[in-house]
């Protein structure tokens, strides 16, 4: 799969930390930083299109997200003509250093037998802060990932 993703010029690049994570990208300041990654995972099998169609229902968006944090928001738009679920959501994250607030937006197409996620999120140790970096980052991050080009599915 060959995907083009936007970040700004700031962000510093990094390796995923887990087979799935392919990549990853950071901008830190202080307590608090902004990041996004790509992971992409390998279903057994490629997704019917009604089943496609359930995933991107707001129910089947948050059964996707199920056990990962508190559901905000979802809805089924488009990435590159490609059909997707934008997913808005709230999660803690216990630390060494103590907690840390993250604010996410995801966006999950699938392609073939695999989901992909453009994963967007802010955090900071206080859940104001970072509710209201959020706030400030949601029209970027709906920005980048309106850039993806999935140069493969144009093949």
């Amino acid at each position: 799969m060959k995907i083009k993703l936007s970040v700004p010029c700031n962000w510093k690049q990094a390796d995923g930390e887990r087979p799935h994570v392919v990549k990853k990208f950071l901008y830190n300041y202080g307590e608090n930083s902004a990041f996004s990654t790509l992971t992409i995972t390998e279903m057994p099998e490629a997704p019917s299109n009604t089943e496609v169609d359930y995933m991107f229902t707001e129910k089947g968006l948050r059964e996707l997200i199920a056990g990962m944090g508190t559901f905000l928001t979802g809805r089924k738009l488009k990435i590159d003509g490609q059909d997707c679920g934008e997913i808005t959501l709230k999660m803690t994250r216990n630390h060494p250093i103590g907690t840390l607030y993250v604010y996410s937006l995801q966006y999950y197409f699938i392609y073939y037998n695999k989901i992909v996620v453009l994963g967007y999120a802010v955090s900071s140790p206080t859940d104001e802060n970072s509710k209201k970096m959020f706030d400030s980052y949601k029209m970027l991050f709906r920005g980048l990932a309106g850039n993806t080009v999935i140069f493969t599915k144009w093949d």
